[in-house]
């Protein structure tokens, strides 16, 4: 276990902990209507020491096979830091996306920075794996990113 953010490069990042009854929030921003909660989550923001991946495997000689993001719209950030990893390991990505306004711009350059790095997406339906094509608003789902060429 690290305690550290992904992130694009090596940085100290604002980190905003809404506590164990909203844990699902916590994220480098908040989202629309946070800030009115925050008596209710009692919202502290920390400072994180972040790395990117690219760095971060290439010092611990670890060839990533599969990569599960799920980062509250810090996902095309965490991708903008692991480059190499998508072009050389062309690991299965699996990330989740969500509709609400504010992700839309997250999520669109997100999936398509894979989609230009030779990625196909697939969701799961009724048991099988059927390729995807990503529109807006996105769903709230897990999409399945595989390398069309390993």
């Amino acid at each position: 276990v690290n305690q550290k953010a992904a992130w694009h490069k090596k940085d100290q990042i604002e980190f905003f902990d809404l506590g164990v009854n909203y844990p699902a929030g916590n994220s480098y921003k908040l989202r629309p209507g946070d800030e009115k909660e925050k008596k209710k989550f009692s919202i502290k923001k920390i400072i994180v020491p972040a790395i990117n991946l690219d760095d971060y495997c290439l010092e611990k000689k670890i060839k990533p096979t599969f990569i599960k993001l799920d980062a509250e719209q810090a996902e095309f950030k965490i991708m903008q830091g692991m480059s190499r990893i998508l072009k050389e390991d062309r690991p299965v990505i699996v990330m989740e996306t969500w509709g609400w306004e504010d992700a839309v711009e997250n999520y669109e350059n997100a999936i398509n920075l894979l989609l230009e790095a030779d990625y196909v997406p697939y969701i799961v339906f009724k048991n099988e794996l059927v390729e995807y094509r990503p529109i807006k608003p996105y769903l709230f789902i897990n999409v399945i990113f595989l390398p069309s060429r390993l």
